[in-house]
């Protein structure tokens, strides 16, 4: 399972690197009064980056709940709800 692992991320590493190599033209990114030149990859990778460092916050809070959560005791702890029980059917005779 390792050697399927590093062969998929040598295989993936190869596929950046060709999208780099292919996409060395200029573009310009115009944002308000900014002017950006830069190759396209470049661009791209910049926006991923910009993307992932977006994800990684949103899901702070989540992570810091859960964590605060997981180190309170259990007498502190919120009570769990017991699950509903059915009543007994009738019985008959």
């Amino acid at each position: 399972m390792r050697i399927l692992v590093w062969v998929l991320r040598i295989v993936l590493f190869l596929v950046f690197v060709m999208f780099a190599v292919i996409n060395t033209a200029p573009t310009t990114l115009n944002l308000l009064v900014l002017h950006w030149t830069a190759p396209v990859a470049l661009v791209a990778l910049a926006f991923f980056l910009v993307g992932v460092v977006v994800g990684a916050m949103l899901t702070l809070p989540y992570v810091f709940r859960r964590r605060a959560e997981s180190r309170r005791p259990e007498s502190i702890a919120p009570a769990t709800v017991a699950p509903a029980t059915s009543p007994e059917p009738p019985r008959l005779g």
